[in-house]
């Protein structure tokens, strides 16, 4: 990629049944890109949005400015946070990692009123491509919709804890993902 330039690509159109029902638009292109300063607020809204909705159970010990302050000084200016979006509006979020060979996905959020259409699966599909095998993932012991979703993408749990490592202090699980199943071809 030349510096200076974004990434930018269609990866799928949102199409099904649920967006309708919903009152989504369908047949919009979701797009792909690496998230800009620009980003702060809708990402900021996002990340927050998701948790408030969907993490009632892990409240953050942060104000939505403290993270609004995270997501402009360290998470978008570490590069590596990727923004689904449709018709220009942030949809989804993507930011990973890698330390000691193994790659990480730090943060997968999708906005409430974008989930179960498609969105977190093109996040993670990225996430695949991109990051080097294997893949961890931490989420929280009780956030079933997660844990269902990344279970349904092959990833494996391989260690539980009672949360005394993260800021929420709620028990997690830590995921991984080895790669693709090789399929075998049986004679």
């Amino acid at each position: 990629m030349i510096a200076g330039t974004a990434m930018v690509f269609v990866v799928a159109a949102l199409h099904d049944e649920r967006s309708a029902c919903r009152g989504l638009q369908v047949n919009k292109p979701l797009m792909l890109r690496l998230a800009t300063p620009a980003d702060t607020e809708s990402v900021t809204d996002v990340l927050f949005i998701s948790r408030e909705t969907f993490l009632p159970f892990a409240k953050s010990p942060h104000s939505r400015q403290g993270f609004r302050s995270w997501v402009a000084e360290y998470l978008i200016p570490g590069g590596r946070v990727t923004v689904a979006t449709v018709d220009h509006e942030i949809v989804g979020v993507l930011a990973v990692s890698e330390d000691q060979g193994i790659g990480w996905i730090d943060q997968l959020y999708v906005h409430p009123d974008h989930v179960s259409v498609g969105v977190g699966s093109l996040l993670l599909q990225h996430a695949h491509a991109v990051l080097k095998h294997p893949i961890r993932l931490f989420t929280f012991q009780e956030n079933m919709r997660a844990r269902s979703f990344y279970e349904r993408h092959g990833y494996q749990p391989i260690r539980f804890s009672d949360g005394q490592d993260n800021e929420e202090k709620c028990p997690d699980v830590l995921y991984e993902w080895t790669g693709p199943t090789p399929i075998s071809i049986q004679p």
